[in-house]
């Protein structure tokens, strides 16, 4: 029963093609290696002025360089030293500001020389970010990790506020120009500024997740310093053109479309469990892209999935992304430690629009596949064995601590004891004393102490332990189970995209099934190979799968010669 509603849901998807889809294929580009860059440099960013397109700067370790060349050569214009932090770039027409953790510096030449216009006390030159007030000009926001500060003569003299953020760690800044809005991204929350109207709202609140084993130490130090390492940071504000709130957390990304009230998660689906780094956004094709540390991620928003953008980028730290626009076409920058990789975005490259042909009996013999392949439920129950977090492990520890109430503790105790016996005979006043020596006096002894701490069956000390253990392993099942799914579904629909928009040349079909057997790989890592052991199985059994993954000769041809 189960196969033949397999088979009426495929006919109902496949007969109104009749042998033929409608696709938007992504990215038919890859990954390029920024050339020319400074030698023996840890980069930071890249940031290109919005209005000079061959303008470009290049923050390293503790220097600047900048380039008139689109790119082609690099000279250093600011040398502050390994220990300065780089934080951002600021354009303001023909000024050009730069964040440091030293202060902050203007250049009013295209970046040949800068001046150090604000300097604050310890904590206080630490510069995040730096914002114009949406209807005035001339007031400009600076957040730094103590506190807001404001300038009304276009940042020639500062004042700090002394209200809400007077020693808060300021994050983020950002401008909605469309409502005249200013958010503000601290250690507490987002706050939602309107300058002209002196109104200041909490629109989101910072959680903390601290582990279980360390809230419950008992030194209150600690606990403080737990707290602090684990405080939830917003990483990235982005406002889109329609005035959608976006946020970057370790929780996911977040948006709201209205004006910070109300935040709902972007789908995760093709999205690792590990953090985004850093988020960027198309205007022109009305996208998102998200930065993990090993990949690049494209949100297809009518699919609600991410999908790796990983061709001709090695897998590095990756630290910022920065988006460029030259009219409609885009290049995308991601900057890791040792290089800067690009990527060229346009409409007709991101989403062109074409008609692929597919076999239907390929189709119809992928959905006998997919019977036969090991189903979802078979693969977290293997996940979960292999990580040895079954939820029935914590129940063997609280019978077991249960029932040791009752085992008995045992103790065998001896005693021994040997003395000389001594007595004295006193003389006569001519006799002196005399001491008798008799038998030794010896004695010994056995005990047996057999106790029951019945009082163990109702609760015992081990239960705290077992209780927090217990919600650890719980936080981790998750996560596993969640890991393998999205690997599973994602595997998935790389061979349903296999099938339906075959490959159009060599290249694309190895990389179509490098993906594939990449994806299979990392389920065997969370199933101690069950997975591909499963597979070789179905392999030898029905054979004629393996015409499932053979490049079409008719299309390989076509390209390649």
């Amino acid at each position: 029963m189960k196969r033949l509603k397999i088979y009426i849901l495929v006919f109902i998807y496949v007969l109104p093609l009749w042998g033929a889809v409608y696709t938007k294929c992504a990215f038919g580009q890859s990954w390029q290696t920024v050339p020319y860059l400074p030698p023996n440099e840890q980069t930071k960013f890249i940031a290109v002025h919005p209005e000079k397109s061959a303008l470009s700067f290049l923050a390293t370790n503790g220097n600047l360089y900048a380039s008139t060349s689109h790119g082609e050569d690099w000279k250093q214009v600011l040398r502050l030293g390994s220990n300065t932090e780089i934080y951002d770039l600021h354009f303001d027409h023909d000024r050009i500001f730069l964040l440091t953790s030293e202060g902050l510096y203007e250049s009013k030449n295209e970046g040949k020389k800068w001046k150090k216009i604000f300097s604050g006390f310890q904590g206080e030159n630490s510069v995040r970010s730096l914002i114009q007030d949406p209807t005035r000009k001339n007031i400009l926001y600076l957040g730094t990790e103590r506190g807001l500060f404001i300038s009304r003569d276009n940042g020639r003299k500062w004042e700090k506020t002394t209200q809400t953020f007077e020693h808060h760690l300021i994050n983020k800044l950002k401008a909605d120009t469309q409502n005249n809005e200013l958010f503000v991204a601290t250690d507490k929350g987002l706050y939602r500024m309107i300058p002209q109207q002196n109104r200041l709202d909490r629109v989101y609140v910072i959680r903390t997740a601290a582990s279980l084993e360390e809230l419950e130490d008992p030194e209150p130090e600690k606990l403080e310093e737990n707290l602090e390492r684990h405080t939830e940071q917003i990483k990235t504000i982005l406002i889109t053109p329609l005035s959608s709130v976006v946020i970057v957390t370790e929780n996911g990304i977040l948006l709201s479309e209205d004006e910070g009230n109300y935040w709902e998660r972007l789908p995760e689906s093709g999205l690792p469990k590990t953090p985004i780094i850093d988020l960027a956004y198309s205007n022109s094709q009305n996208t998102f892209f998200a930065a993990t540390e090993k990949s690049v991620y494209l949100y297809i928003s009518d699919e609600k999935r991410w999908k790796e953008l990983s061709f001709g980028l090695p897998a590095q730290n990756i630290e910022r992304l920065t988006l460029v626009s030259s009219g409609e076409a885009e290049t995308l920058y991601a900057a890791t430690k040792t290089a800067i990789y690009k990527i060229m975005i346009d409409s007709s490259l991101l989403f062109p629009d074409q008609i692929r042909t597919f076999s239907p009996e390929q189709w119809n013999l992928l959905v006998q596949f997919f019977y036969y392949e090991p189903n979802i439920g078979a693969v977290q129950k293997q996940a979960i064995r292999y990580a040895n977090v079954n939820k029935n492990k914590t129940k063997k520890w609280q019978w077991t601590s249960r029932i040791k109430a009752l085992v008995p503790s045992l103790s065998v105790g001896k005693d021994f004891s040997a003395a000389d016996t001594v007595d004295i005979d006193r003389g006569s006043t001519n006799e002196p004393d005399r001491y008798i020596v008799g038998p030794p006096d010896k004695s010994k002894s056995w005990n047996l102490d057999v106790k029951w701490e019945l009082s163990d069956l109702i609760w015992n000390s081990a239960q705290t332990s077992i209780d927090s253990r217990e919600k650890l392993m719980v936080e981790l099942r998750g996560d596993i189970l969640s890991e393998v799914t999205r690997l599973y579904y994602e595997r998935r629909r790389a061979q349903i995209e296999f099938v339906l928009r075959p490959p159009q040349d060599s290249f694309d079909y190895a990389n179509a099934l490098l993906r594939i057997d990449e994806l299979t790989a990392h389920i065997d890592a969370l199933t101690n190979g069950f997975f591909t052991e499963q597979l070789n199985l179905i392999y030898s059994k029905y054979p004629e799968f393996q015409t499932l993954w053979v490049l079409n000769e008719a299309a390989s041809n076509s390209k390649t010669t």
